[in-house]
């Protein structure tokens, strides 16, 4: 079958060819997506849905036309062709547009994919599926104080990706994940609430214990009911879960080194930044593209470009790489080979302190564990969000949860600030460490 779909791809490639294309790629994305979820030990029903579409994109000297179909017939890739040829034809010279130079492309073997174990072919039957879910939300209800849930079910998807194209470029891999995910709602005489607990993996046997999942969410929504005001303001330290710390520091400074961000002087990160120290010595953020199961894995790093296994972006607080793809790497004139056009499964390195003692050296702060809103200037690095989490006084979190409070800061400051526990965990596709960030406007 995926013989079948390089032939489709490789053949398009050469009809543009044969019509006047100096450079054609031909991509095909297959996809499989089948969930079910329940609702007070009922199913909601069974979905499924099945993708598949074609890319084709031509190259008129520095002029570029793409055309996408969905479906694979010979009229429809024909029809692709055409139109992408069509539109390369009317559209502007870009001097940065075309394919990586031939002489430099490289595709990854079948072994770099294999070594990777991204595809579990285990295939859940309906039944499975709503065991599962019932499982997890069974486990939900096992708590005093939660009266319903949201989102209870399990699912899991499948994707497929091969491409050709004139100048070498030949790959094909599929990758699985499996997920189980919730969100409880809980109340008492004063307060209701929510929160939710999910898992992600490659593999289903790595999936997280079902039942354990569905007490993760209850424990944590619970917990949520001792519902104070914040006591203290003013410039105070502030304790970010991972999954906050990930989000407010990690995925915001992955947006402000982004190649296109840098170029269009969307960042406060300039091309000039590279290899200046604009964080803390501690701050060391690395991609790790080969990560055995990873979610964000993958056995090459752009198009024909294989790449290092491992890239540090911020080494001892010194911003070392960008993210670019080829057309990005002309306009800022970096190398093309030795970028990459995203992060994989990056993640800050850990501390070496535990939490305890991490939290253990703030008198008054807050423990955060959730975020709201979308407060953030990438040109200045300036964010201000709507935040909730515990509070921590003489080193110790309280059960105290404060539910609004306001978080104002600088993320350039905040990284100069900010230390790291020890507790890394490789859980999403980016990943952080428990963070201490000192001195951050809490009002």
């Amino acid at each position: 079958m995926m013989k079948k779909y390089h032939d489709i791809c490789q053949k398009a490639v050469q009809q543009a060819l044969k019509l006047g294309a100096t450079d054609a790629q031909c991509n095909i994305n297959l996809s499989s997506d089948k969930s079910l979820s329940v609702y007070k030990g009922e199913s909601e029903g069974l979905e499924q849905r099945n993708e598949l579409g074609a890319t084709v994109t031509c190259y008129i000297g520095q002029k570029v036309g793409t055309f996408s179909v969905s479906d694979l017939s010979e009229a429809s890739v024909d029809m692709a062709v055409n139109s992408a040829l069509a539109f390369a034809q009317i559209s502007p010279e870009n001097p940065y547009e075309g394919l990586l130079d031939k002489n430099e492309v490289q595709n990854p073997t079948t072994a770099d994919v294999q070594a990777l174990d991204l595809l579990d072919n285990t295939n859940m039957t309906p039944d499975e599926l709503y065991q599962g879910a019932l499982a997890v939300e069974q486990a939900v209800y096992s708590h005093n104080g939660i009266i319903s849930t949201r989102g209870c079910g399990l699912s899991q998807s499948r994707s497929t990706s091969i491409g050709y194209a004139s100048n070498g470029v030949s790959y094909q891999d599929t990758a699985s994940v499996f997920s189980a995910s919730v969100e409880a709602i809980a109340a008492d005489s004063k307060n209701k609430v929510t929160d939710y607990y999910h898992d992600s993996k490659r593999h289903l046997s790595d999936l997280e214990d079902l039942a354990d999942i569905g007490h993760q969410a209850a424990l944590k929504t619970v917990a949520k009911l001792n519902i104070v005001k914040m006591p203290f303001s003013g410039k105070l330290p502030v304790v970010l879960s991972p999954e906050i710390a990930g989000s407010l520091l990690l995925s915001k400074l992955a947006g402000c080194i982004s190649g296109d961000a840098v170029f269009n002087q969307g960042s406060f990160v300039k091309k000039e930044s590279l290899g200046q120290k604009l964080f803390g010595d501690n701050i060391q953020l690395v991609d790790n593209r080969t990560m055995v199961r990873g979610l964000g894995s993958s056995a090459m790093s752009g198009s024909g470009i294989i790449g290092p296994e491992q890239v540090a972006f911020v080494e001892d607080g010194v911003l070392q790489n960008l993210t670019y793809n080829v057309v990005t790497g002309r306009k800022l004139g970096l190398c093309p080979k030795h970028g990459r056009p995203k992060m994989y499964n990056a993640h800050f390195k850990p501390g070496k302190q535990t939490v305890v003692d991490l939290v253990s050296n703030v008198q008054k702060g807050l423990y955060v564990t959730d975020v709201m809103g979308h407060g953030f200037k990438p040109s200045r690095g300036d964010m201000s969000f709507t935040i909730g989490g515990y509070v921590i006084e003489n080193g110790i979190i309280t059960d105290d949860y404060v539910l609004e409070a306001t978080l104002s800061g600088n993320l350039i400051e905040m990284l100069n600030n900010t230390t790291f526990a020890q507790d890394l965990k490789f859980k999403y596709g980016s990943n952080s460490p428990t963070a201490l960030v000192e001195g951050v406007s809490i009002s």
